[in-house]
Protein backbone atom coordinates (compact mmCIF):
# COMPACT_ATOMS: atom_id res chain seq x y z
CA UNK A 1 0.00 0.00 0.00
CA UNK A 2 1.02 3.93 -0.27
CA UNK A 3 0.68 7.31 0.99
CA UNK A 4 1.28 10.36 -1.11
CA UNK A 5 3.38 13.31 1.11
CA UNK A 6 2.44 16.64 -0.56
CA UNK A 7 3.96 19.80 0.26
CA UNK A 8 2.21 23.25 0.09
CA UNK A 9 1.93 26.55 1.21
CA UNK A 10 5.26 27.73 1.64
CA UNK A 11 5.61 30.48 4.22
CA UNK A 12 8.82 33.09 3.75
CA UNK A 13 9.60 35.60 1.37
CA UNK A 14 12.93 33.54 0.39
CA UNK A 15 11.34 30.10 0.65
CA UNK A 16 9.62 28.13 -2.24
CA UNK A 17 8.95 24.95 -3.73
CA UNK A 18 11.63 22.92 -4.84
CA UNK A 19 11.40 20.21 -8.02
CA UNK A 20 9.81 17.71 -6.01
CA UNK A 21 6.59 19.05 -4.04
CA UNK A 22 5.01 15.36 -3.90
CA UNK A 23 6.51 12.24 -1.87
CA UNK A 24 5.23 8.53 -2.14
CA UNK A 25 5.27 6.50 1.08
CA UNK A 26 5.35 2.72 0.28
CA UNK A 27 3.99 0.31 2.84
CA UNK A 28 5.77 -3.01 2.81
CA UNK A 29 3.00 -5.75 3.84
CA UNK A 30 4.83 -8.31 6.14
CA UNK A 31 1.57 -10.52 6.59
CA UNK A 32 1.61 -14.16 4.52
CA UNK A 33 -1.13 -14.39 2.06
CA UNK A 34 -3.74 -16.52 3.54
CA UNK A 35 -3.73 -20.66 2.83
CA UNK A 36 -6.46 -21.62 0.96
CA UNK A 37 -8.07 -25.49 1.88
CA UNK A 38 -10.78 -27.76 1.29
CA UNK A 39 -12.61 -27.82 4.72
CA UNK A 40 -12.89 -31.68 4.82
CA UNK A 41 -10.92 -34.81 3.41
CA UNK A 42 -14.05 -36.59 3.01
CA UNK A 43 -17.46 -35.57 1.87
CA UNK A 44 -21.04 -38.23 1.95
CA UNK A 45 -23.85 -37.49 0.30
CA UNK A 46 -27.08 -39.78 -0.13
CA UNK A 47 -27.67 -40.58 -3.92
CA UNK A 48 -30.58 -38.87 -4.19
CA UNK A 49 -30.16 -35.37 -2.17
CA UNK A 50 -29.42 -33.39 -5.59
CA UNK A 51 -26.35 -31.89 -5.15
CA UNK A 52 -22.73 -32.20 -2.74
CA UNK A 53 -21.85 -28.93 -1.29
CA UNK A 54 -18.53 -28.69 -0.50
CA UNK A 55 -16.69 -25.95 1.60
CA UNK A 56 -13.65 -24.43 0.84
CA UNK A 57 -11.86 -21.90 3.28
CA UNK A 58 -9.31 -19.12 3.82
CA UNK A 59 -6.78 -20.20 7.05
CA UNK A 60 -7.27 -15.59 7.62
CA UNK A 61 -9.16 -12.75 5.92
CA UNK A 62 -7.61 -11.17 2.59
CA UNK A 63 -7.41 -7.91 2.01
CA UNK A 64 -6.79 -8.35 -1.66
CA UNK A 65 -9.62 -11.17 -3.95
CA UNK A 66 -8.42 -14.91 -3.40
CA UNK A 67 -9.54 -17.40 -6.12
CA UNK A 68 -8.96 -20.56 -6.87
CA UNK A 69 -9.70 -23.33 -9.88
CA UNK A 70 -11.56 -26.33 -9.12
CA UNK A 71 -12.79 -29.49 -11.26
CA UNK A 72 -14.27 -32.61 -10.58
CA UNK A 73 -12.61 -36.40 -11.30
CA UNK A 74 -14.07 -40.12 -11.71
CA UNK A 75 -13.09 -42.76 -8.76
CA UNK A 76 -15.41 -45.52 -8.67
CA UNK A 77 -18.33 -43.05 -9.92
CA UNK A 78 -19.13 -42.54 -13.44
CA UNK A 79 -19.60 -38.72 -14.69
CA UNK A 80 -22.71 -38.74 -16.60
CA UNK A 81 -24.28 -41.32 -14.47
CA UNK A 82 -23.90 -40.71 -10.62
CA UNK A 83 -22.90 -37.06 -11.01
CA UNK A 84 -22.40 -34.21 -13.05
CA UNK A 85 -18.84 -32.80 -14.11
CA UNK A 86 -17.92 -29.60 -13.08
CA UNK A 87 -14.88 -27.03 -13.39
CA UNK A 88 -14.71 -23.67 -12.68
CA UNK A 89 -12.99 -20.86 -10.27
CA UNK A 90 -14.32 -19.94 -6.43
CA UNK A 91 -13.40 -15.97 -6.04
CA UNK A 92 -13.54 -15.03 -2.22
CA UNK A 93 -14.26 -11.36 -1.90
CA UNK A 94 -11.54 -9.10 -0.02
CA UNK A 95 -12.47 -10.25 4.04
CA UNK A 96 -14.30 -13.23 3.00
CA UNK A 97 -12.95 -16.51 4.41
CA UNK A 98 -15.16 -19.04 3.78
CA UNK A 99 -17.16 -20.62 0.41
CA UNK A 100 -18.54 -23.66 -1.35
CA UNK A 101 -18.47 -25.24 -4.59
CA UNK A 102 -21.60 -27.46 -5.74
CA UNK A 103 -21.54 -30.74 -7.38
CA UNK A 104 -24.83 -31.74 -8.87
CA UNK A 105 -25.69 -35.81 -7.90
CA UNK A 106 -27.88 -38.33 -10.02
CA UNK A 107 -30.22 -40.36 -8.40
CA UNK A 108 -30.79 -44.02 -9.90
CA UNK A 109 -32.47 -47.18 -9.11
CA UNK A 110 -29.98 -49.37 -9.41
CA UNK A 111 -28.57 -51.23 -5.81
CA UNK A 112 -25.41 -50.72 -6.23
CA UNK A 113 -22.01 -50.10 -3.55
CA UNK A 114 -21.14 -46.51 -2.56
CA UNK A 115 -19.17 -44.85 -5.08
CA UNK A 116 -16.63 -42.30 -4.83
CA UNK A 117 -15.74 -38.98 -6.78
CA UNK A 118 -12.74 -36.96 -6.15
CA UNK A 119 -12.81 -32.52 -6.05
CA UNK A 120 -9.48 -30.75 -6.49
CA UNK A 121 -8.45 -26.96 -5.84
CA UNK A 122 -5.75 -25.42 -8.04
CA UNK A 123 -3.98 -22.43 -9.46
CA UNK A 124 -3.89 -19.97 -5.90
CA UNK A 125 -4.46 -16.66 -6.21
CA UNK A 126 -3.13 -14.16 -3.58
CA UNK A 127 -3.18 -17.34 -1.58
CA UNK A 128 -1.26 -20.61 -0.98
CA UNK A 129 -2.30 -23.88 -0.70
CA UNK A 130 -3.45 -25.19 2.25
CA UNK A 131 -3.85 -28.55 4.54
CA UNK A 132 -6.15 -30.01 1.74
CA UNK A 133 -5.98 -29.50 -1.42
CA UNK A 134 -8.30 -32.09 -2.09
CA UNK A 135 -11.77 -34.09 -1.63
CA UNK A 136 -13.62 -37.61 -1.82
CA UNK A 137 -17.32 -37.61 -1.98
CA UNK A 138 -19.22 -40.52 -1.76
CA UNK A 139 -22.11 -41.21 -2.94
CA UNK A 140 -23.84 -42.89 -0.69
CA UNK A 141 -26.57 -45.86 -2.68
CA UNK A 142 -30.48 -45.21 -1.22
CA UNK A 143 -31.30 -48.14 -3.67
CA UNK A 144 -32.98 -51.30 -2.00
CA UNK A 145 -31.42 -54.98 -2.83
CA UNK A 146 -33.34 -57.16 -5.71
CA UNK A 147 -35.31 -59.88 -4.92
CA UNK A 148 -33.97 -63.44 -6.55
CA UNK A 149 -37.03 -66.41 -7.12
CA UNK A 150 -37.39 -68.96 -9.50
CA UNK A 151 -40.02 -68.14 -11.93
CA UNK A 152 -42.99 -70.85 -11.24
CA UNK A 153 -43.03 -73.15 -8.27
CA UNK A 154 -43.53 -76.12 -10.25
CA UNK A 155 -41.31 -77.95 -13.48
CA UNK A 156 -42.90 -80.66 -14.50
CA UNK A 157 -40.52 -83.14 -16.67
CA UNK A 158 -40.98 -86.82 -18.40
CA UNK A 159 -38.27 -88.75 -16.64
CA UNK A 160 -37.00 -89.86 -20.57
CA UNK A 161 -37.14 -86.35 -21.66
CA UNK A 162 -34.52 -84.98 -19.14
CA UNK A 163 -32.57 -82.53 -18.09
CA UNK A 164 -35.43 -80.49 -15.92
CA UNK A 165 -34.59 -76.55 -16.87
CA UNK A 166 -35.00 -74.42 -13.81
CA UNK A 167 -35.29 -70.02 -14.75
CA UNK A 168 -33.86 -68.32 -11.65
CA UNK A 169 -34.56 -64.16 -12.37
CA UNK A 170 -34.06 -60.71 -10.47
CA UNK A 171 -36.61 -58.40 -10.07
CA UNK A 172 -34.80 -55.74 -11.09
CA UNK A 173 -31.32 -55.10 -12.47
CA UNK A 174 -28.19 -54.86 -10.16
CA UNK A 175 -25.30 -52.39 -10.38
CA UNK A 176 -23.68 -54.94 -8.10
CA UNK A 177 -22.61 -58.63 -9.05
CA UNK A 178 -25.18 -60.80 -7.39
CA UNK A 179 -24.59 -64.83 -6.33
CA UNK A 180 -27.10 -67.22 -4.89
CA UNK A 181 -26.72 -71.02 -4.32
CA UNK A 182 -29.28 -73.57 -5.90
CA UNK A 183 -29.17 -77.02 -3.91
CA UNK A 184 -31.17 -80.34 -4.31
CA UNK A 185 -33.60 -79.74 -0.48
CA UNK A 186 -35.73 -83.31 -0.81
CA UNK A 187 -38.76 -84.48 -2.12
CA UNK A 188 -39.73 -88.15 -2.95
CA UNK A 189 -37.51 -88.64 -6.00
CA UNK A 190 -33.90 -90.52 -5.36
CA UNK A 191 -31.21 -87.94 -5.44
CA UNK A 192 -28.34 -89.72 -7.77
CA UNK A 193 -31.14 -92.67 -8.74
CA UNK A 194 -33.88 -90.34 -10.25
CA UNK A 195 -32.25 -87.26 -10.64
CA UNK A 196 -28.85 -85.65 -10.38
CA UNK A 197 -28.11 -83.48 -6.95
CA UNK A 198 -27.07 -79.91 -7.30
CA UNK A 199 -25.42 -77.55 -5.48
CA UNK A 200 -23.88 -74.91 -7.21
CA UNK A 201 -23.35 -70.89 -7.08
CA UNK A 202 -25.12 -69.08 -9.69
CA UNK A 203 -23.32 -65.31 -10.43
CA UNK A 204 -25.73 -62.18 -12.35
CA UNK A 205 -23.26 -59.74 -13.66
CA UNK A 206 -24.47 -56.36 -12.93
CA UNK A 207 -27.24 -55.11 -15.80
CA UNK A 208 -27.79 -59.25 -15.71
CA UNK A 209 -31.53 -60.46 -14.43
CA UNK A 210 -32.05 -64.20 -15.49
CA UNK A 211 -30.25 -67.21 -15.77
CA UNK A 212 -31.69 -70.99 -16.79
CA UNK A 213 -30.10 -74.12 -14.97
CA UNK A 214 -30.74 -77.66 -15.64
CA UNK A 215 -31.02 -80.48 -13.26
CA UNK A 216 -30.02 -83.68 -15.29
CA UNK A 217 -33.17 -86.68 -14.77
CA UNK A 218 -32.52 -90.07 -15.03
CA UNK A 219 -34.69 -92.82 -16.97
CA UNK A 220 -35.22 -95.67 -15.45
CA UNK A 221 -37.05 -99.16 -15.98
CA UNK A 222 -39.17 -98.66 -12.92
CA UNK A 223 -42.68 -98.24 -12.35
CA UNK A 224 -42.52 -95.69 -9.64
CA UNK A 225 -45.38 -92.73 -10.44
CA UNK A 226 -44.84 -89.36 -10.01
CA UNK A 227 -41.50 -88.63 -7.90
CA UNK A 228 -40.47 -84.78 -6.51
CA UNK A 229 -37.03 -83.40 -6.41
CA UNK A 230 -36.66 -80.10 -4.60
CA UNK A 231 -34.55 -77.27 -5.36
CA UNK A 232 -33.98 -74.50 -3.19
CA UNK A 233 -32.01 -71.04 -3.39
CA UNK A 234 -29.46 -70.08 -0.74
CA UNK A 235 -26.60 -67.85 0.35
CA UNK A 236 -27.63 -65.16 -1.08
CA UNK A 237 -24.72 -62.11 -1.97
CA UNK A 238 -26.28 -58.44 -3.04
CA UNK A 239 -29.58 -59.94 -3.20
CA UNK A 240 -32.71 -60.79 -1.14
CA UNK A 241 -34.60 -64.51 -1.36
CA UNK A 242 -37.77 -63.79 -2.86
CA UNK A 243 -41.51 -65.25 -2.74
CA UNK A 244 -40.69 -68.24 -4.97
CA UNK A 245 -37.36 -69.55 -3.31
CA UNK A 246 -37.55 -72.82 -3.75
CA UNK A 247 -38.93 -75.31 -6.58
CA UNK A 248 -40.28 -78.31 -7.34
CA UNK A 249 -39.31 -80.54 -10.25
CA UNK A 250 -42.38 -82.75 -10.92
CA UNK A 251 -40.19 -86.69 -12.24
CA UNK A 252 -43.49 -87.50 -14.41
CA UNK A 253 -42.83 -91.67 -14.86
CA UNK A 254 -43.00 -92.97 -18.46
CA UNK A 255 -44.00 -96.35 -17.10
CA UNK A 256 -47.04 -98.17 -16.30
CA UNK A 257 -47.95 -101.55 -15.38
CA UNK A 258 -49.97 -103.94 -17.00
CA UNK A 259 -53.97 -104.67 -15.86
CA UNK A 260 -54.64 -108.59 -16.13
CA UNK A 261 -57.62 -110.50 -15.32
CA UNK A 262 -56.68 -114.19 -14.27
CA UNK A 263 -59.12 -115.18 -17.39
CA UNK A 264 -60.23 -113.68 -20.18
CA UNK A 265 -63.79 -116.18 -19.69
CA UNK A 266 -65.32 -117.23 -17.36
CA UNK A 267 -68.00 -119.87 -16.23
CA UNK A 268 -70.51 -119.90 -13.60
CA UNK A 269 -73.97 -122.35 -12.31
CA UNK A 270 -76.61 -119.78 -12.36
CA UNK A 271 -77.49 -121.38 -8.68
CA UNK A 272 -74.07 -120.36 -7.68
CA UNK A 273 -75.50 -116.12 -7.16
CA UNK A 274 -71.75 -114.65 -8.19
CA UNK A 275 -68.85 -114.86 -10.35
CA UNK A 276 -65.52 -113.34 -8.93
CA UNK A 277 -63.22 -111.97 -11.37
CA UNK A 278 -59.51 -111.28 -10.37
CA UNK A 279 -57.45 -108.35 -11.76
CA UNK A 280 -53.58 -108.33 -11.54
CA UNK A 281 -51.02 -105.82 -12.65
CA UNK A 282 -47.92 -107.25 -13.60
CA UNK A 283 -45.80 -104.58 -11.27
CA UNK A 284 -46.14 -103.21 -8.32
CA UNK A 285 -47.04 -99.55 -8.43
CA UNK A 286 -45.46 -96.68 -5.84
CA UNK A 287 -48.61 -94.87 -5.92
CA UNK A 288 -52.48 -95.85 -6.18
CA UNK A 289 -53.40 -97.10 -9.21
CA UNK A 290 -57.26 -97.24 -10.08
CA UNK A 291 -59.64 -98.48 -13.15
CA UNK A 292 -62.58 -98.20 -13.48
CA UNK A 293 -65.35 -101.80 -14.35
CA UNK A 294 -68.64 -101.67 -15.77
CA UNK A 295 -70.65 -104.80 -16.89
CA UNK A 296 -72.30 -105.01 -20.46
CA UNK A 297 -75.14 -107.46 -22.27
CA UNK A 298 -74.33 -109.79 -24.02
CA UNK A 299 -76.51 -112.99 -24.51
CA UNK A 300 -77.68 -112.49 -20.96
CA UNK A 301 -80.15 -109.61 -19.97
CA UNK A 302 -78.97 -106.86 -17.18
CA UNK A 303 -82.12 -107.54 -14.80
CA UNK A 304 -83.56 -110.55 -15.50
CA UNK A 305 -80.23 -112.35 -15.78
CA UNK A 306 -77.43 -110.63 -14.03
CA UNK A 307 -77.60 -107.54 -11.44
CA UNK A 308 -75.61 -104.66 -13.78
CA UNK A 309 -72.54 -103.51 -11.84
CA UNK A 310 -70.59 -100.34 -12.21
CA UNK A 311 -67.45 -99.24 -9.99
CA UNK A 312 -63.65 -98.30 -9.73
CA UNK A 313 -60.98 -100.59 -8.30
CA UNK A 314 -58.12 -99.41 -6.34
CA UNK A 315 -54.71 -100.48 -6.02
CA UNK A 316 -52.59 -99.20 -2.75
CA UNK A 317 -48.91 -98.38 -3.59
CA UNK A 318 -47.46 -102.30 -3.67
CA UNK A 319 -50.79 -104.01 -4.52
CA UNK A 320 -50.55 -106.30 -7.60
CA UNK A 321 -54.14 -108.16 -7.11
CA UNK A 322 -57.79 -107.32 -6.45
CA UNK A 323 -60.92 -109.67 -6.70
Amino acid sequence: ETITLVLSNVVGAEASLGSTPEATLTVLDNDEMPTVQISSEAVDVDEDAGEAVVTVTLGQPSGREVSVDFATAEETAVAGDDYATITGTLTFAPGETSGEITIPVLDDELDEADETLALTISNFVNARVGSNSDTQVRIVDNDAEPTVSFDQEIYPVQENQGPAVLTISLSAPSGQTVTVRYKSNGGSASAGGDYASVDKKLTFDPGETSQTVEVGVFDDALVEGLETAVIALSNPENVTIGDIGSATINLLDNEVPMLNSDSLDYSVAEKNGKVRITLTLDEPFTMNATVEYATVDGTAEAGSDYVAKTGKITFAPGQTSKT
